[in-house]
């Protein structure tokens, strides 16, 4: 990528920042239009970047760059769900999660940056020729591997008919909160702010609230769904812009989607079937891409064709509702 297309990029982030500033500026629940609104100005965004790419940089990278969006779109479905959960462990009002979910994706943005850098780095020095392949990485087969598990492991998990609540107050990212605060932090809400400062025995006291706790775990919990989604779009590319940029785009749009998505889990309740197959999908092809090229774009339409369908039988097929017992 050369230097127009990131100044671009950066122009494009920074305006919508902004506007996402703009619209936490004071607490309120963002409404169903909005949301909407706001995910088809983001997918927009996205597009025209893409677009941008092929008549500046070349049609490769303009596919690498929707590949590599629409693999991190889908896969961050799972981790919306997750955060939604969260929110509802600690009852955090509708009008807060917006803020949340700003600075908790603004905290992605480095940390993203780091892994790929890191990932890529790697990956250019671990190729070598391995039973007739030229080109053998073991770290993308590593990651191949890592994939193909956890797409087992989350199908395992959609067959299984346990239905436990997880303890988020004793996740890592809450633990991370109190020891850097040392132990300073409230367990309740003081409106949509993060820091409170109350009179004590010992004088005035600054304490973080339950609302820099959510944030925490929201922060640790997109690290972890990092470990899937990183790995995944290594499968399209090793060129660091190309990951980064279209990372930071879907990236973007996740604050939109989860309002989109935030009462959807029993309408789609398919859908972790198709994230599990298109995770092992991706495993398996960058396992066997030293012997067998795919298409990106023929890949492309693979993922988004099982989404399609789990969704649509979804609908077809809804979730039966479980019977009171009175």
């Amino acid at each position: 990528m050369d230097s127009i297309s990131i100044i671009v990029f950066a122009v494009l982030v920074v305006a919508a920042l902004i506007a996402d500033l703009k619209l936490i500026g004071s607490a309120h629940e963002v409404s169903f239009k909005t949301a909407l609104i706001s995910s088809l100005a983001f997918i927009g965004m996205a597009l025209g970047y893409g677009v941008f790419l092929r008549y500046e940089v070349g049609v490769q990278a303009s596919n690498e760059f929707f590949t590599a969006y629409a693999i991190e779109k889908v896969l961050s479905v799972d981790n919306l769900f997750v955060i939604a959960l969260v929110f509802k462990f600690f009852a955090t009002p509708k009008a807060f999660r917006h803020k949340v979910l700003f600075y908790g994706i603004v905290g992605a943005f480095v940390f993203r940056a780091i892994f790929i850098i890191l990932g890529a780095t790697a990956i250019a020095k671990t190729s070598f020729a391995f039973l007739g392949a030229e080109q053998f990485n073991i770290i993308l087969f590593i990651f191949g591997g890592i994939l193909v598990y956890k797409g087992i492991m989350t199908l395992k998990e959609q067959l299984s008919d346990e239905d436990e609540d997880e303890d988020f107050s004793e996740t890592l990212g809450a633990r991370l909160v109190r020891k850097i605060f040392k132990g300073k932090v409230l367990d309740a809400y003081h409106d949509d702010k993060f820091f409170v400062t109350l009179k004590t025995n010992e004088g005035m006291v600054k304490y973080g609230t339950l609302l820099l706790i959510v944030v925490g775990v929201v922060e640790v919990t997109d690290l972890v769904f990092a470990v899937d989604s990183i790995p995944a779009i290594f499968s399209v590319t090793q060129d660091k812009m190309i990951l980064y940029t279209s990372n930071i785009f879907a990236i973007l749009g996740l604050r939109s989607m989860y309002f989109l998505l935030e009462n959807a889990q029993n309408k789609f309740h398919l859908l972790g079937y198709g994230l599990s197959l298109i995770l092992a999908f991706i495993g398996a092809k960058m396992i066997s891409a030293p012997w067998f090229h795919m298409d990106g774009m023929l890949s492309l339409y693979i993922v988004l064709g099982i989404l399609a369908v789990t969704m649509t039988l979804s609908l077809i097929y809804p979730k039966k509702e479980e019977p009171v017992h009175v």
